[in-house]
């Protein structure tokens, strides 16, 4: 299961990459993003890009790439 807060819960700090893989489970030995970038891919352009700079609908979409990451079985928003 996988918690999806109200308030986004990425790091506004890091960039968008880093927050991707800050998600990665511990036990995935290859952090492979592109799940989640095919899920939202219009944060491929964005990898590079801080979070905290992005528009609030590119922080929510980041916040919801996160847990698709995840793998959970379900995502609570």
């Amino acid at each position: 299961m996988c918690l999806v807060p109200e308030g986004r819960g990425i790091f506004p700090s890091l960039t968008v990459r880093d927050n991707l893989e800050l998600q990665v489970p511990p036990w995935v030995k290859d952090a492979n993003l592109d799940r989640a970038l095919e899920v939202f891919p219009a944060l491929r352009s964005r990898m590079g890009q801080v979070a905290g700079s992005m528009s609030g609908g590119e922080q929510q979409m980041l916040a919801l790439a996160r847990a698709v990451l995840a793998q959970p079985k379900v995502i609570l928003l």
